[in-house]
């Protein structure tokens, strides 16, 4: 469960027919929240992140530093899909204890 006041933020879910358009819309979204020194959060393989980081680093950001102040978390989406997992389908009463904990992290490096 996430800790502290819940504040206004926004979610957005999309779907892209190419890596390309969706790395540099999620770089979009994400940079522009690191650039304005509020926190970003991907759940993706390990290959969008890598490429999401290439994006993020070639606009000037400095991710390693934004990881330490914990205002960046890039966590691994099969393993966050199967702490959602109970018995093979998706338990939905895990939702807010898994992504609560991803955005717990994320909240207090």
């Amino acid at each position: 469960m996430v800790s502290g006041p819940v504040v206004a933020s926004r979610h957005v879910a999309r779907f892209y027919e190419s890596d390309t358009s969706l790395v540099d819309n999620v770089a979009d979204f994400i940079g522009g929240a690191l650039h304005r020194a509020d926190a970003g959060v991907v759940i993706a393989t390990p290959e969008h992140r890598a490429a999401l980081a290439d994006e993020l680093q070639g606009h000037g950001l400095n991710l390693a530093q934004a990881e330490a102040d914990g205002r960046f978390l890039a966590v691994d989406a099969q393993q966050t899909l199967g702490r959602l997992m109970r018995d093979g389908a998706p338990a939905f009463d895990l939702v807010s204890d898994v992504l609560g904990t991803v955005l717990d992290s994320a909240s207090h490096g």
